[in-house]
């Protein structure tokens, strides 16, 4: 039992058109239009899909065409998503058969479709820029003390000092006042060190949405995956907690390259106006690398479905 996460239909589809006969959406919509029709009698429909299934197993629509009678879109999608999943089980079977085929990544080339499993982590820029957006990080940093209170207990302690000769009693009081003050001075600073911190991981966050596209980015084992946001199957809270997970990720994608050398200083070396098309790629290695998102002999793929089982 797979339980998909991310399935890029498009890509899905293209591939089994040219592999076998990919014309799933297309069915699903058909039955839509033919369903919306409101007629006397019946009609039974059935549409082979030898090959397609590789069982041998035939999707039988019976359509029947009454008064006021037709199927929801509910109905619809759930067909839709019937063959959609299965599509996957196809291209695996289907494309094992070839030397397009490879399962570990290790053996990856370019073009070639890999599937694998392994552990894995989530990069998502917009969510950590949301979160880490000043309104959101005033409500979990603690700003209770400020120099205000700092300068009040220190005007005490100076105060309590000049008449200390005068009233010994008033040193118990000074040394609490001075830890006090030692504890307030600590919390600001480490207030001031967090909400830097946020700040920066903020910048960052901005940066890296931006040039690299809104992507959500999976790292496994020696791979990074490119996916769509759009091609997820659950929102943004539900992605986020899929970094407790503990189970092991099933990829099934498109290897587009291989990084045989990255560059996290950069490089100005030997740059000329021709190699203009070589700075988003480069922009890109360099902050990837920096943040040990990608590594030497890495793979970059581009995903046609990400899935637990």
């Amino acid at each position: 039992m797979k339980e998909y996460i991310y399935f890029d239909e498009d890509l899905i589809n293209s591939t089994l058109a040219q592999l076998d006969k990919g014309l799933i959406k297309n069915i699903s919509e058909g039955d839509e239009q033919t369903n919306s029709q409101n007629s006397g009698g019946s009609k039974d429909v059935n549409t082979g899909i030898d090959g397609i299934m590789g069982f041998g197993v035939q999707l039988t629509q019976q359509i029947s065409k009454f008064h006021s009678t037709e199927y929801s879109a509910t109905q619809n999608r759930m067909l839709e998503y019937a063959l959609n999943d299965y599509s996957v089980d196809l291209i695996i079977s289907k494309i094992a058969q070839t030397e397009k085929f490879v399962d570990d990544v290790t053996q990856a080339e370019e073009g070639k479709i890999i599937v694998f499993s392994g552990e894995f982590s989530i990069y998502d820029f917009d969510l950590i820029k949301q979160i880490t957006d000043e309104s959101i990080v005033s409500l979990l940093v603690d700003d209770n003390y400020n120099e205000k209170d700092v300068k009040k207990l220190e005007s005490q302690i100076n105060q309590a000092k000049n008449r200390v000769k005068k009233q010994p009693q008033l040193a118990k009081d000074i040394r609490v006042f001075e830890e006090r003050l030692s504890e307030i001075k600590s919390i600001i600073n480490s207030n001031k060190k967090a909400k830097t911190g946020y700040n920066l991981i903020n910048k960052v966050s901005k940066v890296a949405d931006s040039i690299l596209g809104g992507n959500i980015f999976i790292k496994s084992d020696n791979s990074l995956s490119l996916c769509k946001r759009e091609c997820f199957r659950l929102n943004q809270g539900q992605i986020a907690l899929l970094t407790e997970s503990k189970r092991k990720i099933n990829i099934l994608a498109i290897v587009t390259a291989i990084k045989d050398e990255i560059h996290p200083e950069g490089t100005t070396e030997d740059f000329e106006p021709k190699n203009m098309n070589s700075i988003p790629s480069l922009l890109t290695d360099i902050f990837l690398s920096n943040f040990n998102m990608i590594s030497e002999g890495d793979i970059i793929l581009t995903p046609m479905a990400i899935f637990f089982e």
